[in-house]
């Protein structure tokens, strides 16, 4: 591949993989706020696919490696923050799927309210 062509190809991989980079980090921030995720996803994917088309259509032919370091040093901190973001929503879910259970389970306890019984002391009984 000429060299032109390979600084072009690199500049494009760059700006790509730094747009993407920005992105994952708002993706990042943003897990507190899951209605604005689906947008930030959304765009990312886009990213994702255009960058894809950019390798499989000059990719192939691309610069020796050592054109392309800083843009993979790029795409393993992308890799990295990918790897936090999913740690966090599997917590997240994890303390969702567990307040869900407590919410049941305390459900089926105010469906039941104490009663005395003179004879036998307390004991649940449930609500009419």
């Amino acid at each position: 591949m000429n060299s032109r062509k390979a600084e072009t190809y690199i500049a494009k991989r760059d700006a790509l993989l730094t747009s993407c980079l920005r992105l994952t980090e708002d993706i990042y921030s943003a897990l507190d706020r899951p209605e604005s995720l689906p947008a930030l996803l959304d765009r990312r994917m886009e990213m994702l696919r255009e960058l894809r088309r950019l390798d499989d259509a000059e990719g192939a032919r691309a610069a020796d490696r050592g054109e392309a370091e800083p843009s993979d040093s790029k795409l393993r901190l992308i890799q990295s923050l990918d790897a936090k973001i999913e740690t966090a929503l599997r917590e997240a879910r994890g303390e969702l799927l567990n307040a869900m259970k407590r919410n049941a389970t305390e459900r089926k306890f105010t469906g039941y309210a104490p009663v005395t019984d003179a004879g036998k002391g307390r004991r649940l009984d449930k609500k009419e």
